[in-house]
């Protein structure tokens, strides 16, 4: 915990954006930098970044639906297990990165 000059807490810097926009009845805010892709674009009542939740959901909806990857990638009939969705994640935050 951090404490002003006064003794009282400080306020957090990255809460400060979220707490505005739920404030204002905002859905997103731009926060701190998400680790898997870089962006700064969340959901203000989950906190979750908005791209990452995308292909989070679509990851899902493929494996629910039984479907390849091709519907995220354009090709490969890979079916998606865990550690496919975490190297699908990096390998989209790598290319964000370039």
């Amino acid at each position: 915990m951090r404490v002003g000059s006064r003794g009282k807490c400080a306020p957090r810097a990255d809460i400060a954006p979220r707490a505005e926009a739920k404030a204002k009845g905002e859905i997103r805010y731009h926060g701190h930098l998400c680790k898997m892709c870089g962006e700064t674009l969340r959901f203000v009542s989950t906190n979750a970044c908005v791209s990452c939740k995308a292909t989070a959901d679509r990851l899902r909806y493929c494996r629910i639906n039984g479907e390849d990857r091709k519907y995220l990638e354009g090709g490969g009939n890979a079916t998606i297990s865990e550690q496919d969705n975490r190297d699908f994640l990096s390998a989209l935050a790598k290319e964000k990165a370039r």
